[in-house]
Parts: C-alpha cells; sequence; structure tokens
C-alpha cells in the first residue's frame, strides 16, 4: 500500500515533465516560425533561401522566390512643390520611373503617383517619402508568384520536348494531308510557347520593380490624429475577443500536439488507480478475516433463544 501511495505522484511528475518540455520546444519552433515570417514579410528585397544573404537583382537569380510588392501611401505636406520635386527626383534616382501621374488644383491641391521602383531600392524610396510630411495612411501587400512562374516553366519545358516528338514527325511524313496536320500541331505549339514566355517575363517585370502609391496634399498645417475614447473602448473589445480566439486556438493546438502524451498519461494514470484499488480490497478482506474469534475446538456452540419454544410446564400442586 506505501509503494502504490508513492508511485502516484511519481507518475503524474514524469507526466507533467513531459508536457512542459513539449510545450517548450513547440513555442520555441512556433516563435521561431513567426521571427522568420515576420522577416519574410516586412523585407523588400529578394533574399536567398540559403542563408548566404545574397540580394537577387537579375531574372536569373531572382526565380528564387517571385514576390510582388505594392505600396500606398498618403502624404501631407506643409511644402508641396518642394516634395513633389523631391519624390519625381529620388525616383529617377533610384533607378525608377514614374508609371502614372494625376493632379488636382483648387482650393486644395493634390497629387496621385504611381511608382514602379527597382525592389532592392524600395526601403530608401518609401523612407524619402515618409520625410516630405504627415502620413496619414500606409499599407503595404506583397504577393508571391513562385509557384505560377515554375507551372510556366514546366509547362514551356514540355512543349519544347511535344515540338521535338512533332518535329521528328514532320521529317518522315510523305502524305501532304499528314504533313499539313503535323505543320499545323507544331505552329500551335510554338504559339502556345511564346505565350507563356511572354507571361514568365511580365511576372520577371513585376518582382523586380515594387509599385508605389503615394497621394501627396498640399496643406497649411498637419492634420492633428486623435482617438475618440469611445473608439478606444471598442478597439479594445475587438482586441480583447480577438486574443481570446487566439489563445483558444493556441490551446487546441496544443492539445493537439500533446494528444499522444495525455492518451498515454491517462492510461498509466487508469493502471495505477486499478491497482491501488484491487490492493485495497485484499487489505479489506484480511482485516476483515482477523476481526473474527475463532472457537475451540470440541465445545459446541451455545442454542440460541428460539421465539416459538414452549415453555416449561408449571409444578402440581399436591393435597
Amino acid at each position: 500500500m506505501k509503494k502504490c501511495r508513492y508511485l502516484i505522484p511519481l507518475v503524474f511528475l514524469l507526466a507533467i515533465s513531459l508536457v512542459l518540455s513539449a510545450c517548450s520546444g513547440s513555442n520555441y519552433s512556433r516563435s521561431a516560425d513567426s521571427a522568420a515570417y515576420a522577416e519574410e514579410s516586412y523585407s523588400y528585397e529578394n533574399k536567398a533561401t540559403d542563408g548566404s544573404g545574397k540580394v537577387y537583382t537579375n531574372e536569373s537569380a531572382v526565380k528564387e522566390r517571385m514576390l510582388v510588392y505594392d505600396v500606398d501611401y498618403n502624404v501631407e505636406s506643409t511644402t508641396y512643390e518642394v516634395s513633389r520635386k523631391a519624390l519625381e527626383s529620388k525616383a529617377v534616382e533610384l533607378g525608377g520611373y514614374m508609371s502614372s501621374f494625376n493632379s488636382r488644383s483648387g482650393s486644395t491641391e493634390s497629387v496621385s503617383y504611381v511608382f514602379r521602383i527597382p525592389t532592392k531600392n524600395l526601403t530608401a524610396f518609401t523612407d524619402a517619402i515618409e520625410a516630405q510630411g504627415n502620413v496619414t495612411h500606409k499599407s503595404t501587400s506583397v504577393q508571391d508568384y513562385t509557384d505560377t512562374y515554375y507551372d510556366y516553366s514546366t509547362e514551356i519545358e514540355l512543349l519544347k520536348t511535344e515540338e521535338q516528338y512533332v518535329k521528328t514527325y514532320l521529317d518522315e511524313a510523305t502524305e501532304s494531308s499528314e504533313r499539313s496536320n503535323l505543320i499545323e500541331q507544331l505552329l500551335s505549339i510554338r504559339r502556345e510557347i511564346a505565350r507563356l514566355e511572354r507571361e514568365k517575363n511580365n511576372i520577371t517585370d513585376v518582382v523586380m520593380y515594387s509599385t508605389v502609391t503615394v497621394h501627396l496634399s498640399n496643406v497649411a498645417s498637419y492634420s492633428d490624429i486623435t482617438v475618440d475614447y469611445g473608439d478606444s473602448l471598442r478597439d479594445a473589445f475587438f482586441k480583447g475577443w480577438e486574443g481570446f480566439a487566439d489563445v483558444m486556438k493556441g490551446l487546441l493546438y496544443l492539445v493537439i500536439l500533446l494528444s499522444p502524451l495525455i492518451v498515454i498519461a491517462l492510461i498509466v494514470a487508469a493502471v495505477v488507480i486499478l491497482i491501488v484499488k484491487l490492493t485495497v480490497g485484499k487489505n479489506k478482506k484480511k482485516k476483515a478475516a482477523k476481526a473474527v474469534p475463532s472457537r475451540p475446538v470440541g465445545i459446541a456452540p451455545p442454542v440460541q433463544n428460539q421465539v416459538n419454544a414452549v415453555p416449561p410446564a408449571a409444578p402440581e400442586n399436591k393435597k
């Protein structure tokens, strides 16, 4: 009984240590994944994945990661003309160009630019934008065209193989109708290869240059962006629920991750409880057997009084 009493805490301590070690490992891996994701999301450069730190700047090397960045800015400027000239000259200086321009005059002057900036110089250009005045809005989106690019490459290789087969059949064909069909098929394959090559080149061009949209407004003074107390409460409410949802997702992920350990711990606990119950039952039976007194040999048990026994007859009176 004493051995079982010490066995239960040891089993549970072992299970808890296994769970904590698994938790620490999973938290480390998730934090490492989060750090890698953050670095990937906020980097404007197509870096190599082999740890060399190389930045891809040409068509042959950029195939490793086909990322496209779109950045949008709303900026207020008290030196409107100076800011306009600074943005236009900075784009040319960094190897970019202006793909769209739209200005508006009146009570409030403003201009909208769409710049195409080399991805490797995107950070330098966004820094120049933010230096022009008060940034009231900024958004960045990233699109990954890697799968599409390599799908095109695979299709082109397959079509080129098919082209070689058709050319072989065409050289061996003798009938005019057969040669006509093979020529038409060969031209169709070459048109499809040309189309896919154009699509690949378009993706390469998009990846090499990022799109930056800038809405520049001429103002006498910067806007005072304040947050209302009610808006703060509303944001806190929604953020609280979002945090709760994230915690529940994390717990569910942890339960699924540790399900083998949990099952093993439950089985061990059930076995231990069963052993304890069996041991306690045996001890109780032994104690009950020892509590019953033994009867000496040769002595008859006492006769119990019977309820319906006949009472002895009363003595007769002698006259």
